[in-house]
Protein backbone atom coordinates (compact mmCIF):
# COMPACT_ATOMS: atom_id res chain seq x y z
CA UNK A 1 0.00 0.00 0.00
CA UNK A 2 1.34 3.45 -0.90
CA UNK A 3 0.16 6.87 -0.76
CA UNK A 4 1.14 10.12 -2.70
CA UNK A 5 0.49 13.42 -1.07
CA UNK A 6 -0.09 15.19 -3.63
CA UNK A 7 -3.24 13.73 -5.03
CA UNK A 8 -4.45 12.65 -1.71
CA UNK A 9 -5.27 9.44 -3.72
CA UNK A 10 -5.06 5.71 -2.00
CA UNK A 11 -4.22 2.87 -3.97
CA UNK A 12 -5.43 -0.64 -2.41
CA UNK A 13 -4.19 -3.20 -4.07
CA UNK A 14 -5.04 -6.92 -3.58
CA UNK A 15 -2.26 -9.74 -4.24
CA UNK A 16 -5.28 -11.97 -4.31
CA UNK A 17 -7.09 -10.42 -6.73
CA UNK A 18 -4.84 -8.93 -8.39
CA UNK A 19 -7.07 -5.90 -8.90
CA UNK A 20 -6.01 -1.83 -8.06
CA UNK A 21 -9.05 0.32 -6.97
CA UNK A 22 -8.35 4.54 -7.05
CA UNK A 23 -10.22 6.08 -4.01
CA UNK A 24 -10.53 10.12 -4.12
CA UNK A 25 -12.79 11.36 -1.37
CA UNK A 26 -15.53 13.89 -2.50
CA UNK A 27 -13.78 16.25 0.40
CA UNK A 28 -10.87 16.40 -2.00
CA UNK A 29 -13.11 16.73 -4.88
CA UNK A 30 -15.04 19.60 -3.97
CA UNK A 31 -12.47 21.33 -2.69
CA UNK A 32 -10.35 21.35 -5.89
CA UNK A 33 -13.66 22.05 -7.78
CA UNK A 34 -13.83 24.85 -5.26
CA UNK A 35 -10.13 26.27 -5.93
CA UNK A 36 -10.03 26.39 -10.00
CA UNK A 37 -11.73 28.29 -12.49
CA UNK A 38 -12.62 26.81 -16.35
CA UNK A 39 -9.24 29.06 -17.84
CA UNK A 40 -7.43 25.96 -18.78
CA UNK A 41 -7.09 24.59 -15.24
CA UNK A 42 -5.54 27.76 -13.54
CA UNK A 43 -5.90 27.94 -10.41
CA UNK A 44 -7.32 31.46 -9.82
CA UNK A 45 -5.38 32.53 -6.63
CA UNK A 46 -2.30 31.72 -8.72
CA UNK A 47 -3.52 33.64 -11.31
CA UNK A 48 -4.58 36.50 -9.33
CA UNK A 49 -1.02 36.68 -7.33
CA UNK A 50 0.84 36.08 -10.61
CA UNK A 51 -1.12 39.03 -12.34
CA UNK A 52 -1.05 41.04 -9.19
CA UNK A 53 2.96 40.90 -9.09
CA UNK A 54 3.38 41.40 -12.57
CA UNK A 55 1.35 44.90 -12.64
CA UNK A 56 3.52 45.90 -9.61
CA UNK A 57 6.78 44.77 -11.58
CA UNK A 58 5.37 47.12 -14.70
CA UNK A 59 4.51 49.94 -12.52
CA UNK A 60 8.59 49.93 -11.65
CA UNK A 61 9.52 49.04 -15.37
CA UNK A 62 7.89 53.01 -16.06
CA UNK A 63 9.70 54.08 -12.70
CA UNK A 64 12.95 52.74 -13.72
CA UNK A 65 12.46 53.76 -18.05
CA UNK A 66 10.33 56.63 -18.15
CA UNK A 67 10.77 58.35 -14.73
CA UNK A 68 14.18 57.69 -13.59
CA UNK A 69 16.05 57.24 -17.20
CA UNK A 70 17.97 54.58 -15.75
CA UNK A 71 19.54 51.50 -17.46
CA UNK A 72 22.51 48.93 -16.32
CA UNK A 73 24.83 48.70 -18.85
CA UNK A 74 24.62 44.62 -18.87
CA UNK A 75 20.89 45.33 -19.09
CA UNK A 76 21.38 47.91 -21.94
CA UNK A 77 24.26 45.17 -23.77
CA UNK A 78 21.90 42.39 -23.87
CA UNK A 79 18.65 44.16 -25.09
CA UNK A 80 21.05 45.93 -27.84
CA UNK A 81 22.45 42.43 -29.20
CA UNK A 82 18.96 40.51 -29.32
CA UNK A 83 17.79 43.53 -31.68
CA UNK A 84 21.16 42.77 -33.41
CA UNK A 85 19.47 39.21 -34.10
CA UNK A 86 17.36 41.30 -36.43
CA UNK A 87 18.40 44.86 -37.10
CA UNK A 88 21.47 45.07 -37.99
CA UNK A 89 24.13 44.87 -40.73
CA UNK A 90 24.61 41.37 -40.21
CA UNK A 91 21.60 39.46 -38.54
CA UNK A 92 22.17 36.31 -37.42
CA UNK A 93 21.61 34.07 -33.68
CA UNK A 94 24.71 34.34 -32.97
CA UNK A 95 24.50 38.10 -31.87
CA UNK A 96 23.47 37.47 -28.70
CA UNK A 97 27.27 36.49 -27.91
CA UNK A 98 29.47 33.57 -26.26
CA UNK A 99 30.23 35.11 -22.80
CA UNK A 100 27.30 35.48 -20.74
CA UNK A 101 25.04 32.69 -21.11
CA UNK A 102 22.16 33.03 -23.39
CA UNK A 103 18.73 32.52 -21.56
CA UNK A 104 17.90 36.09 -20.66
CA UNK A 105 18.70 37.28 -24.54
CA UNK A 106 16.60 34.78 -25.86
CA UNK A 107 13.61 34.97 -23.64
CA UNK A 108 13.61 38.73 -25.45
CA UNK A 109 13.23 37.56 -28.80
CA UNK A 110 9.98 37.58 -29.67
CA UNK A 111 9.53 40.76 -27.84
CA UNK A 112 11.82 42.56 -29.63
CA UNK A 113 9.55 42.00 -33.00
CA UNK A 114 6.90 44.09 -31.34
CA UNK A 115 7.78 47.88 -32.16
CA UNK A 116 6.71 49.17 -28.90
CA UNK A 117 8.93 46.60 -27.04
CA UNK A 118 12.08 47.71 -28.70
CA UNK A 119 11.30 51.84 -27.40
CA UNK A 120 13.76 52.16 -24.63
CA UNK A 121 14.50 48.34 -24.64
CA UNK A 122 11.77 47.51 -22.98
CA UNK A 123 11.62 43.96 -23.96
CA UNK A 124 14.28 42.87 -21.38
CA UNK A 125 12.07 44.92 -18.41
CA UNK A 126 9.41 42.75 -19.52
CA UNK A 127 11.08 39.88 -19.22
CA UNK A 128 12.71 40.85 -15.88
CA UNK A 129 9.13 41.57 -14.77
CA UNK A 130 7.42 38.16 -15.95
CA UNK A 131 10.05 36.21 -14.10
CA UNK A 132 9.73 38.33 -10.96
CA UNK A 133 5.98 37.95 -11.02
CA UNK A 134 6.98 33.93 -11.59
CA UNK A 135 8.90 33.82 -8.72
CA UNK A 136 6.33 35.04 -6.54
CA UNK A 137 4.07 32.64 -7.34
CA UNK A 138 6.37 29.90 -6.50
CA UNK A 139 6.46 31.26 -3.47
CA UNK A 140 2.80 31.05 -3.11
CA UNK A 141 2.75 27.62 -4.32
CA UNK A 142 5.29 26.90 -1.77
CA UNK A 143 3.21 28.26 0.92
CA UNK A 144 -0.31 26.86 -0.07
CA UNK A 145 1.22 23.81 0.14
CA UNK A 146 1.81 23.84 3.38
CA UNK A 147 -1.66 25.34 4.25
CA UNK A 148 -0.30 28.88 5.40
CA UNK A 149 -3.85 30.89 6.05
CA UNK A 150 -4.47 33.23 2.86
CA UNK A 151 -4.00 35.94 4.38
CA UNK A 152 -0.87 35.15 5.48
CA UNK A 153 1.01 33.71 2.69
CA UNK A 154 -0.27 36.87 0.13
CA UNK A 155 1.32 38.77 2.86
CA UNK A 156 4.63 37.23 2.81
CA UNK A 157 4.08 36.84 -0.88
CA UNK A 158 4.30 40.92 -0.68
CA UNK A 159 7.37 40.99 1.45
CA UNK A 160 9.18 39.15 -1.49
CA UNK A 161 7.78 41.53 -4.20
CA UNK A 162 7.95 44.75 -2.67
CA UNK A 163 11.60 43.98 -1.12
CA UNK A 164 13.25 46.98 -3.00
CA UNK A 165 16.09 45.37 -4.29
CA UNK A 166 13.53 42.15 -5.78
CA UNK A 167 11.49 45.11 -7.07
CA UNK A 168 13.89 46.83 -8.52
CA UNK A 169 15.62 43.65 -10.09
CA UNK A 170 11.71 42.70 -11.19
CA UNK A 171 12.06 45.80 -13.78
CA UNK A 172 15.82 46.84 -14.71
CA UNK A 173 16.07 43.77 -17.44
CA UNK A 174 19.12 42.33 -15.58
CA UNK A 175 19.41 38.29 -15.82
CA UNK A 176 19.12 38.25 -11.74
CA UNK A 177 15.44 37.54 -11.73
CA UNK A 178 15.55 34.98 -14.56
CA UNK A 179 18.31 33.31 -12.68
CA UNK A 180 15.81 33.33 -8.97
CA UNK A 181 12.86 32.14 -11.26
CA UNK A 182 14.50 28.81 -11.51
CA UNK A 183 16.47 28.44 -8.91
CA UNK A 184 13.18 28.52 -6.47
CA UNK A 185 11.39 26.65 -9.20
CA UNK A 186 13.83 23.93 -9.28
CA UNK A 187 13.90 24.22 -4.76
CA UNK A 188 9.67 23.88 -5.03
CA UNK A 189 10.41 20.54 -7.37
CA UNK A 190 12.90 19.21 -5.19
CA UNK A 191 11.00 19.71 -2.51
CA UNK A 192 7.72 17.79 -3.62
CA UNK A 193 10.42 14.57 -5.08
CA UNK A 194 11.43 14.56 -1.19
CA UNK A 195 8.06 15.11 0.02
CA UNK A 196 6.26 12.39 -2.37
CA UNK A 197 9.17 10.01 -1.41
CA UNK A 198 10.56 9.95 -5.17
CA UNK A 199 8.12 11.09 -7.62
CA UNK A 200 10.17 10.73 -10.82
CA UNK A 201 8.16 14.04 -12.29
CA UNK A 202 9.24 16.52 -9.87
CA UNK A 203 12.84 15.35 -9.89
CA UNK A 204 12.94 15.64 -13.98
CA UNK A 205 11.12 18.94 -13.24
CA UNK A 206 14.39 19.92 -10.63
CA UNK A 207 16.86 19.17 -13.68
CA UNK A 208 15.33 21.17 -16.59
CA UNK A 209 14.92 24.15 -13.92
CA UNK A 210 18.43 23.64 -13.19
CA UNK A 211 19.36 23.41 -16.30
CA UNK A 212 17.29 27.25 -16.92
CA UNK A 213 19.03 28.69 -14.28
CA UNK A 214 22.77 27.44 -16.24
CA UNK A 215 21.52 29.12 -19.11
CA UNK A 216 20.70 32.04 -16.97
CA UNK A 217 23.74 32.89 -14.38
CA UNK A 218 27.09 30.87 -13.97
CA UNK A 219 26.49 30.78 -10.40
CA UNK A 220 24.19 28.02 -10.43
CA UNK A 221 27.24 25.80 -11.10
CA UNK A 222 26.93 25.82 -7.54
CA UNK A 223 24.09 24.65 -7.25
CA UNK A 224 23.80 21.83 -9.70
CA UNK A 225 26.61 20.43 -7.47
CA UNK A 226 24.99 20.92 -4.12
CA UNK A 227 21.64 19.60 -5.76
CA UNK A 228 23.20 16.62 -7.10
CA UNK A 229 25.05 15.21 -4.25
CA UNK A 230 21.43 15.62 -1.95
CA UNK A 231 19.40 13.61 -4.60
CA UNK A 232 21.99 10.77 -5.00
CA UNK A 233 22.18 10.59 -0.77
CA UNK A 234 18.51 10.71 -0.34
CA UNK A 235 17.92 8.30 -3.04
CA UNK A 236 20.22 5.74 -2.28
CA UNK A 237 18.89 6.08 1.97
CA UNK A 238 15.81 5.18 0.74
CA UNK A 239 16.87 1.95 -1.25
CA UNK A 240 20.31 1.23 -0.18
CA UNK A 241 19.82 -2.61 -1.06
CA UNK A 242 19.73 -1.13 -5.54
CA UNK A 243 22.10 1.21 -6.25
CA UNK A 244 20.37 0.91 -9.43
CA UNK A 245 18.23 3.56 -8.07
CA UNK A 246 20.35 6.27 -7.01
CA UNK A 247 21.64 5.59 -10.49
CA UNK A 248 18.57 6.13 -12.03
CA UNK A 249 17.61 9.24 -9.70
CA UNK A 250 21.01 10.96 -10.65
CA UNK A 251 20.23 10.61 -14.67
CA UNK A 252 16.73 11.76 -14.48
CA UNK A 253 18.46 14.94 -12.43
CA UNK A 254 21.66 15.33 -14.55
CA UNK A 255 20.32 14.61 -18.06
CA UNK A 256 18.80 18.07 -18.86
CA UNK A 257 21.94 20.34 -16.99
CA UNK A 258 24.14 17.73 -19.00
CA UNK A 259 22.68 18.39 -22.03
CA UNK A 260 22.40 22.15 -21.61
CA UNK A 261 25.90 22.34 -20.97
CA UNK A 262 27.06 20.54 -23.87
CA UNK A 263 24.56 23.13 -26.39
CA UNK A 264 26.90 26.12 -24.79
CA UNK A 265 30.22 24.28 -25.12
CA UNK A 266 29.47 23.21 -28.66
CA UNK A 267 28.03 26.31 -29.46
CA UNK A 268 31.15 28.38 -28.52
CA UNK A 269 33.46 26.09 -30.12
CA UNK A 270 31.18 26.07 -33.38
CA UNK A 271 30.98 29.99 -32.89
CA UNK A 272 34.15 31.29 -31.42
CA UNK A 273 36.83 28.17 -31.63
CA UNK A 274 37.14 27.35 -28.29
CA UNK A 275 34.50 25.68 -26.19
CA UNK A 276 35.75 27.66 -23.14
CA UNK A 277 35.45 31.08 -24.72
CA UNK A 278 32.75 32.40 -21.88
CA UNK A 279 35.59 31.88 -19.40
CA UNK A 280 38.85 32.31 -21.28
CA UNK A 281 37.71 34.91 -24.01
CA UNK A 282 39.01 38.68 -24.29
CA UNK A 283 35.59 40.16 -22.67
CA UNK A 284 35.21 37.13 -20.06
CA UNK A 285 35.03 37.56 -16.47
CA UNK A 286 39.04 36.09 -16.11
CA UNK A 287 39.45 38.79 -19.03
CA UNK A 288 38.41 41.65 -17.46
CA UNK A 289 38.24 41.41 -13.66
CA UNK A 290 41.66 43.12 -13.30
CA UNK A 291 40.07 46.64 -14.83
CA UNK A 292 37.15 45.79 -12.22
CA UNK A 293 38.99 45.55 -9.20
CA UNK A 294 40.96 48.62 -10.18
CA UNK A 295 37.83 50.41 -9.72
CA UNK A 296 37.26 49.15 -6.09
CA UNK A 297 40.88 48.56 -4.14
CA UNK A 298 39.30 48.26 -1.29
CA UNK A 299 38.72 44.52 -2.56
CA UNK A 300 42.48 44.09 -3.44
CA UNK A 301 43.59 42.91 -0.28
CA UNK A 302 40.92 40.38 -0.17
CA UNK A 303 42.53 38.20 -2.59
CA UNK A 304 44.65 34.86 -0.62
CA UNK A 305 43.06 36.45 2.66
CA UNK A 306 40.19 33.57 3.87
CA UNK A 307 39.41 35.34 7.13
CA UNK A 308 38.96 38.25 5.64
CA UNK A 309 36.70 37.49 2.41
CA UNK A 310 34.33 35.48 5.01
CA UNK A 311 34.22 38.20 7.32
CA UNK A 312 33.20 40.50 4.86
CA UNK A 313 30.27 38.11 3.13
CA UNK A 314 28.91 37.61 6.56
CA UNK A 315 28.60 41.25 7.35
CA UNK A 316 27.24 42.07 3.53
CA UNK A 317 25.14 38.87 4.27
CA UNK A 318 23.43 40.65 7.55
CA UNK A 319 23.63 44.04 6.06
CA UNK A 320 20.99 43.23 3.10
CA UNK A 321 19.12 41.20 4.52
CA UNK A 322 18.55 40.08 7.95
CA UNK A 323 16.40 37.73 7.84
CA UNK A 324 18.77 35.68 6.22
CA UNK A 325 20.98 34.81 9.11
CA UNK A 326 18.33 34.95 11.66
CA UNK A 327 16.71 32.08 9.85
CA UNK A 328 19.32 30.03 8.95
CA UNK A 329 20.00 29.88 13.07
CA UNK A 330 16.09 29.04 13.78
CA UNK A 331 15.88 26.35 10.76
CA UNK A 332 19.02 24.90 12.19
CA UNK A 333 17.60 24.45 15.68
CA UNK A 334 14.27 23.52 14.44
CA UNK A 335 15.90 20.68 12.63
CA UNK A 336 18.37 19.09 15.44
CA UNK A 337 15.22 19.16 17.68
CA UNK A 338 12.96 17.74 15.68
CA UNK A 339 15.08 15.70 13.73
CA UNK A 340 13.30 16.14 10.24
CA UNK A 341 16.59 16.02 8.03
CA UNK A 342 15.19 17.71 5.13
CA UNK A 343 16.07 21.50 7.45
CA UNK A 344 19.97 20.75 6.79
CA UNK A 345 19.69 19.54 3.10
CA UNK A 346 17.40 23.55 2.81
CA UNK A 347 20.86 24.80 4.98
CA UNK A 348 22.81 23.19 2.11
CA UNK A 349 21.36 24.57 -0.39
CA UNK A 350 20.88 28.19 0.36
CA UNK A 351 24.48 28.86 2.48
CA UNK A 352 25.85 27.65 -0.57
CA UNK A 353 25.57 30.83 -2.33
CA UNK A 354 27.47 32.01 0.41
CA UNK A 355 30.43 29.99 0.27
CA UNK A 356 30.28 30.48 -3.40
CA UNK A 357 30.58 34.40 -2.82
CA UNK A 358 33.07 33.88 0.10
CA UNK A 359 35.22 31.34 -2.66
CA UNK A 360 35.05 34.10 -5.41
CA UNK A 361 36.35 37.16 -3.24
CA UNK A 362 39.14 35.12 -1.66
CA UNK A 363 40.18 33.81 -5.15
CA UNK A 364 39.59 37.62 -6.40
CA UNK A 365 37.69 36.90 -8.74
CA UNK A 366 34.64 39.25 -7.75
CA UNK A 367 34.41 42.76 -7.21
CA UNK A 368 31.31 42.16 -4.96
CA UNK A 369 28.72 44.12 -6.59
CA UNK A 370 25.73 44.20 -4.80
CA UNK A 371 23.32 42.48 -6.90
CA UNK A 372 25.87 39.39 -6.34
CA UNK A 373 24.06 39.51 -2.76
CA UNK A 374 19.79 39.16 -4.44
CA UNK A 375 20.40 35.50 -4.11
CA UNK A 376 20.85 35.56 -0.48
CA UNK A 377 16.62 37.11 -0.13
CA UNK A 378 14.53 34.59 -1.99
CA UNK A 379 17.10 31.82 0.00
CA UNK A 380 16.09 33.90 3.43
CA UNK A 381 12.47 33.20 1.85
CA UNK A 382 13.08 29.62 1.80
CA UNK A 383 14.44 29.31 5.10
CA UNK A 384 11.31 30.11 6.33
CA UNK A 385 9.73 27.36 4.05
CA UNK A 386 11.87 24.75 5.52
CA UNK A 387 10.50 25.93 9.15
CA UNK A 388 7.45 26.01 8.29
CA UNK A 389 7.65 22.00 7.24
CA UNK A 390 9.32 21.17 10.62
CA UNK A 391 7.06 23.19 12.69
CA UNK A 392 3.59 22.16 12.49
CA UNK A 393 1.85 23.32 15.52
CA UNK A 394 0.83 26.87 15.49
CA UNK A 395 2.18 27.02 11.74
CA UNK A 396 0.10 30.43 11.95
CA UNK A 397 1.56 32.16 14.31
CA UNK A 398 4.92 31.24 12.92
CA UNK A 399 4.02 32.35 9.30
CA UNK A 400 3.07 35.89 10.71
CA UNK A 401 6.74 36.42 12.76
CA UNK A 402 8.53 35.21 9.48
CA UNK A 403 6.01 37.37 7.74
CA UNK A 404 7.46 40.31 9.87
CA UNK A 405 11.11 39.38 9.73
CA UNK A 406 11.02 39.58 6.17
CA UNK A 407 9.57 42.86 5.92
CA UNK A 408 11.59 44.60 8.33
CA UNK A 409 14.72 43.25 6.65
CA UNK A 410 13.42 44.66 3.73
CA UNK A 411 14.33 48.15 4.93
CA UNK A 412 17.82 46.32 5.61
CA UNK A 413 17.95 45.85 1.60
CA UNK A 414 17.17 49.65 1.23
CA UNK A 415 19.72 50.61 3.45
CA UNK A 416 22.00 48.67 1.97
CA UNK A 417 21.36 49.99 -1.87
CA UNK A 418 21.19 53.38 -0.45
CA UNK A 419 24.75 53.46 1.32
CA UNK A 420 26.24 51.40 -1.20
CA UNK A 421 29.91 53.16 -0.89
CA UNK A 422 29.78 53.36 2.99
CA UNK A 423 29.24 49.88 3.24
CA UNK A 424 31.75 48.73 0.92
CA UNK A 425 29.86 47.51 -2.13
CA UNK A 426 31.26 47.80 -5.42
CA UNK A 427 27.21 49.29 -7.35
CA UNK A 428 25.50 49.31 -10.64
CA UNK A 429 23.82 52.88 -9.59
CA UNK A 430 21.34 51.29 -7.23
CA UNK A 431 22.23 54.56 -5.13
CA UNK A 432 21.48 56.67 -8.16
CA UNK A 433 18.38 54.92 -8.83
CA UNK A 434 16.30 55.04 -5.17
CA UNK A 435 17.47 58.80 -4.89
CA UNK A 436 16.15 59.43 -8.02
CA UNK A 437 12.87 57.46 -7.55
CA UNK A 438 12.09 59.21 -3.94
CA UNK A 439 13.03 62.73 -5.55
CA UNK A 440 11.53 62.54 -8.80
CA UNK A 441 14.85 63.90 -10.36
CA UNK A 442 15.59 61.96 -13.66
CA UNK A 443 19.53 60.59 -14.03
CA UNK A 444 21.87 62.33 -16.16
CA UNK A 445 24.77 60.03 -16.15
CA UNK A 446 23.94 59.06 -19.73
CA UNK A 447 23.46 61.95 -21.47
CA UNK A 448 26.54 62.26 -23.06
CA UNK A 449 26.07 58.40 -24.54
CA UNK A 450 22.60 60.30 -25.34
CA UNK A 451 24.62 63.23 -27.06
CA UNK A 452 26.46 61.00 -29.19
CA UNK A 453 23.57 58.82 -30.44
CA UNK A 454 21.85 61.74 -31.30
CA UNK A 455 24.54 63.05 -33.71
CA UNK A 456 25.00 60.22 -35.21
CA UNK A 457 21.05 59.60 -36.01
CA UNK A 458 21.03 62.72 -36.84
CA UNK A 459 23.93 64.29 -38.18
CA UNK A 460 26.87 61.94 -39.11
CA UNK A 461 25.69 60.29 -42.33
CA UNK A 462 26.79 56.63 -42.93
CA UNK A 463 27.93 53.87 -41.02
CA UNK A 464 30.08 53.73 -37.97
CA UNK A 465 32.67 51.42 -37.00
CA UNK A 466 32.64 50.51 -33.05
CA UNK A 467 33.93 47.92 -30.42
CA UNK A 468 30.29 48.10 -28.99
CA UNK A 469 31.37 46.74 -25.40
CA UNK A 470 32.74 49.64 -25.20
CA UNK A 471 30.02 51.96 -26.41
CA UNK A 472 27.33 49.72 -25.01
CA UNK A 473 25.28 52.35 -24.05
CA UNK A 474 25.71 54.61 -27.69
CA UNK A 475 24.42 52.03 -29.56
CA UNK A 476 21.68 51.46 -27.41
CA UNK A 477 20.39 55.11 -27.15
CA UNK A 478 20.12 54.99 -30.70
CA UNK A 479 18.13 52.53 -31.59
CA UNK A 480 19.26 51.93 -35.01
CA UNK A 481 22.03 48.94 -34.78
CA UNK A 482 22.08 48.75 -38.50
CA UNK A 483 23.83 51.92 -38.46
CA UNK A 484 26.70 50.43 -36.41
CA UNK A 485 29.94 48.45 -38.00
CA UNK A 486 30.26 45.86 -34.79
CA UNK A 487 32.34 43.52 -33.33
CA UNK A 488 29.77 40.55 -34.23
CA UNK A 489 29.83 41.69 -37.80
CA UNK A 490 31.65 38.90 -40.15
CA UNK A 491 32.77 42.36 -41.92
CA UNK A 492 34.45 43.79 -38.85
CA UNK A 493 37.73 42.74 -38.83
CA UNK A 494 38.64 43.47 -42.79
CA UNK A 495 36.79 46.91 -42.40
CA UNK A 496 38.67 47.25 -39.66
CA UNK A 497 41.83 46.58 -41.45
CA UNK A 498 40.40 48.87 -44.14
CA UNK A 499 37.94 51.30 -42.89
CA UNK A 500 38.03 53.36 -46.14
CA UNK A 501 35.03 53.18 -48.75
CA UNK A 502 33.39 50.27 -46.02
CA UNK A 503 32.26 52.72 -43.47
CA UNK A 504 32.51 56.51 -43.28
CA UNK A 505 33.56 56.88 -39.16
CA UNK A 506 35.50 55.21 -36.92
CA UNK A 507 34.56 56.03 -33.06
CA UNK A 508 36.43 55.14 -30.11
CA UNK A 509 37.24 56.44 -26.49
CA UNK A 510 40.47 57.23 -24.42
CA UNK A 511 42.45 54.25 -23.71
CA UNK A 512 42.42 53.80 -20.37
CA UNK A 513 41.54 51.27 -17.82
CA UNK A 514 38.65 49.29 -20.30
CA UNK A 515 38.94 51.52 -22.80
CA UNK A 516 43.10 49.91 -23.49
CA UNK A 517 40.96 46.54 -24.51
CA UNK A 518 38.93 48.50 -27.27
CA UNK A 519 39.62 46.95 -30.74
CA UNK A 520 40.09 50.15 -32.44
CA UNK A 521 42.59 51.33 -29.86
CA UNK A 522 44.16 47.47 -30.08
CA UNK A 523 44.25 48.43 -34.12
CA UNK A 524 45.70 52.28 -33.65
CA UNK A 525 47.42 52.61 -30.51
CA UNK A 526 47.86 56.32 -31.88
CA UNK A 527 44.81 57.21 -33.15
CA UNK A 528 42.83 58.52 -30.06
CA UNK A 529 45.63 60.85 -28.91
CA UNK A 530 47.58 62.37 -32.14
CA UNK A 531 44.93 61.42 -34.56
CA UNK A 532 45.39 60.55 -38.16
CA UNK A 533 46.11 62.02 -41.93
CA UNK A 534 43.71 59.05 -43.22
CA UNK A 535 41.13 60.33 -40.40
CA UNK A 536 39.67 63.63 -39.73
CA UNK A 537 38.02 64.40 -36.10
CA UNK A 538 34.51 64.77 -36.74
CA UNK A 539 33.68 65.84 -32.97
CA UNK A 540 34.60 64.85 -29.30
CA UNK A 541 32.03 64.15 -26.92
CA UNK A 542 33.91 64.28 -23.43
CA UNK A 543 36.54 60.99 -23.66
CA UNK A 544 35.30 59.58 -26.74
CA UNK A 545 36.04 61.05 -30.65
CA UNK A 546 33.77 60.33 -34.00
CA UNK A 547 36.75 60.12 -36.41
CA UNK A 548 35.71 60.84 -40.31
CA UNK A 549 37.35 58.48 -42.92
CA UNK A 550 38.84 60.76 -45.43
CA UNK A 551 41.26 57.89 -46.64
CA UNK A 552 42.65 54.30 -46.35
CA UNK A 553 45.36 53.78 -43.25
CA UNK A 554 47.21 51.25 -45.54
CA UNK A 555 48.71 54.35 -48.46
CA UNK A 556 49.36 56.80 -45.92
CA UNK A 557 51.15 57.63 -42.34
CA UNK A 558 48.85 57.55 -39.33
CA UNK A 559 50.20 60.40 -37.92
CA UNK A 560 50.18 64.14 -38.78
CA UNK A 561 50.43 67.67 -36.91
CA UNK A 562 47.38 69.01 -37.60
CA UNK A 563 45.53 65.63 -38.02
CA UNK A 564 43.77 66.26 -35.10
CA UNK A 565 41.57 69.20 -35.98
CA UNK A 566 37.85 69.89 -36.73
CA UNK A 567 37.97 69.27 -40.33
CA UNK A 568 35.81 72.63 -41.94
CA UNK A 569 32.51 72.91 -43.50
Amino acid sequence: MRYYHESAMTTVSSASANTTTLVVPNRIKRKSHRRSILLFGVDAEALLMGLTAFALNLYMVYQVVFQAGFFLVDAAWRTYAVWRVFFSNDPKLANIGFVWVPLPALLQLPLVLIPAFRYKGLSGNIVTAIMGAGAALVLILFLRRLRVPVILRWLIAAAFTCNPMIWIYSANGMSEMVFIFFLLLAIYCYYRWYETEGRWTFLSGCGLAMAGAFLSRYESVILITVFGLLIAWQAFIWDRTNLRHTESAILVYATPIAYSVFLWLVANYLMMGDPLYFVRGQYSNAGTIGFQLAAVPWALPLKGNLLASVQLILIQTWQIFPAFTLLSGVLLVATLLKRVWLGLYILGIVWSFTGFLILNVYSGQSTMHIRYLINEIPMAFIIGIGILHIVTRWRGVVAFFLFFAFALSGFSSFDSMWNLTEMRYAGTGEDFLLRSLISGRRIRLWDNDRLIASYILNTAKGKVLADDSQGTYIVFFSESPERFVVQGDSVFESFLKEPFHNVNYILTNEPVGLGSVNLVNRAYPDLYANGASWAKLEKQFGVWKLYRVVDSPNRVPFRTPASDLIPPP
